[in-house]
C-alpha cells in the first residue's frame, strides 16, 4: 500500500470512529455527571460584540436520527454574549459526540471551538473573522452547469484536525447554487474546508475533498460524478431483528479512486422489512457500516465491496447472523484491581466491525461479536494507568461458540507507571 492510499486508509478508519462514537449505542459508565453550562462571548476581529450569532452545541448526535440528537442552542444577545445550559439527563444518553461548539453570523465567517471538561459557568468566547471570498461553481456529470443545488461544508479544520460539521450547521451556511451553478460560502473559510457537501435531487449527495492547505484559489470548479440507485435488504432468521437498523454508507477507502473523486453519501434506516433504499448516489465503490442496535444478539456480515453504477439499480443484500455473547474485564495487574468506566473497542469481522463498551465498577464488560477472529482494544483510560501488554489483543471466537471470554486488557501498577 502506497503513502496516499495509507492514509486514506487512516482517514477512513478515523471516520469509522467517529461515526460509532457518534451512533453507537454503548453501555454507560456508572458514574454520574453533573449538569454544564456553556457560555461566552462572540466577538468580530476587532473585538466588537457580534448580536444575533447563532450558536450550536450537539451534546448527543445521531447522523441519521435527526429525532435523537439533543443539541443545545442560542443566540447572542447585544452584548455578544450566550449561554446555554446543559440537561443533566443528555449527559447520561448513550449517543455522545466530539465536544464542538459553532457560531455563524451573517456577514461574518463560521468559528468552532473544541471543548474539554465540561465545568460549570466556564467561559468559552470565540471570535468570528469577516466574510470570505469562497466560491464554488458547481458542473454535472456532462460539464453543465448544476443549478439549484446545495453547496455547505462537511469537513471543517478545528485546531489542526478535520470535523464533520453537523446537519444543522451545514444547513444554515449552506448556499444555492444559481443558473451558471455559483455559489458564494461567504461563512466558510477556505483554508479551513477539508471538503465540501453537495446536495441536490438529481445528483443526491457528493462529498469532494479539497486542497486547503497552502495557496488556496478562492474560486474553484466543483465537478460531480453520474448517479445510481441502490436498495439494501438484511435478511435474518428472525424478522424482528430487521428494523431500525441504522446504516451509514461511504468510500471505500481501500480502493485506489478513494479520496481522488466525488464520493456519495447516505445516511438510512432500514424499514420493518430491513430494506432501505437511496434513490441517487454517486458512482464508485462503497462500503456500509450498519448500527444494530447494541441489545440485539445478531450482528451483519458484510460484503467486501459495492459498485454503483450509472443509470442502474444495485441490489445490496446482508446477513444478520446470531452473534455470541463475549466478557471481558480490565485489571491492574498484581492486586488484580477493577478499573471501572474504560471505555473498549471489541473488534470482528469485516471493515473494522464493532461494539463499543464501557467497563462496570468490577471491571467488567459484554458484548456481541461474530465467530472467528478479531482483537479488544483499550480507548480511552480514565485511570491513567499505562496498559501492561500490547494495544490490541487478538482472540478467536469458534464457530459453534455460545459465549466467550476476551482477553483481560491488564494495566500497570501505580508504582510501575513512568515518571513524568
Amino acid at each position: 500500500m502506497d503513502l496516499q492510499r495509507s492514509r486514506c486508509a487512516q482517514l477512513g478508519f478515523a471516520l469509522t470512529l467517529a461515526i460509532i462514537a457518534c451512533r453507537q449505542g454503548i453501555a454507560q459508565p456508572a458514574k454520574p455527571k453533573q449538569e454544564a453550562v456553556v457560555q461566552g462571548q462572540i466577538t468580530d476581529i476587532q473585538g466588537m460584540p457580534i448580536q444575533g450569532a447563532r450558536v450550536w452545541f450537539p451534546v448527543v448526535y445521531s447522523f441519521s436520527r435527526p429525532e435523537k440528537r439533543k443539541i443545545a442552542t442560542a443566540t447572542t444577545d447585544a452584548d455578544g454574549r450566550y449561554r446555554m445550559e446543559i440537561p443533566n439527563d443528555w449527559l447520561q444518553i448513550r449517543r455522545q459526540g466530539p465536544r464542538v461548539v459553532w457560531a455563524a453570523a451573517e456577514g461574518h465567517a463560521l468559528a468552532a471551538m473544541r471543548l474539554g471538561a465540561l465545568r460549570a459557568e466556564l467561559p468559552r468566547d470565540m471570535q468570528l473573522g469577516r466574510a470570505t471570498d469562497t466560491v464554488f461553481i458547481v458542473k454535472d456529470a456532462n460539464q453543465r452547469a448544476a443549478a439549484d443545488v446545495f453547496v455547505s461544508p462537511w469537513h471543517y479544520v478545528i485546531g489542526s484536525n478535520l470535523h464533520i460539521v453537523p446537519t444543522e450547521v451545514r444547513k444554515a451556511v449552506a448556499v444555492k447554487t444559481d443558473d451558471q451553478g455559483r455559489a458564494h460560502l461567504a461563512s466558510i473559510e477556505k483554508s479551513l474546508l477539508g471538503r465540501v457537501h453537495v446536495e441536490g435531487k438529481e445528483v443526491g449527495r457528493q462529498i469532494i475533498k479539497l486542497q486547503y492547505q497552502g495557496r488556496v484559489p478562492s474560486e474553484r470548479i466543483v465537478r460531480l460524478q453520474s448517479v445510481g440507485r441502490m436498495v439494501l435488504d438484511f435478511r435474518c432468521e428472525d424478522p424482528d431483528m430487521l428494523s431500525d437498523i441504522e446504516v451509514f454508507l461511504w468510500g471505500n477507502y481501500s480502493k485506489p479512486e478513494y479520496d481522488k473523486v466525488p464520493e456519495g453519501h447516505a445516511e438510512l434506516v432500514t424499514n420493518e422489512w430491513g430494506q432501505a433504499i437511496v434513490p441517487r448516489v454517486a458512482v464508485g465503490n462503497y462500503l456500509i457500516l450498519p448500527m444494530i442496535p447494541p441489545e440485539r444478539p445478531v450482528r451483519p456480515v458484510l460484503p467486501d465491496n459495492i459498485e454503483i453504477r450509472a443509470g442502474e439499480m444495485t441490489r445490496v443484500e446482508a446477513e444478520l447472523r446470531r452473534a455470541v455473547k463475549v466478557r471481558g474485564k480490565i485489571l491492574v495487574q498484581g492486586d488484580k484491581t477493577p478499573v471501572p468506566n474504560a471505555r473498549i473497542s471489541v473488534r470482528y469481522g469485516k471493515q473494522r466491525q464493532g461494539d463499543w463498551v464501557y467497563s462496570d465498577e468490577n471491571g467488567e464488560y459484554e458484548a456481541f461479536a461474530l465467530p472467528g477472529r478479531g482483537y479488544v482494544q483499550l480507548i480511552a483510560n480514565p485511570s491513567g494507568l499505562p496498559r501492561a501488554g500490547p494495544s490490541q489483543l487478538p482472540f478467536v471466537i469458534p464457530q459453534d461458540a455460545k459465549t466467550f471470554e476476551l482477553p483481560t486488557i491488564e494495566l500497570k501498577p501505580e508504582n510501575q507507571a513512568p515518571q513524568l
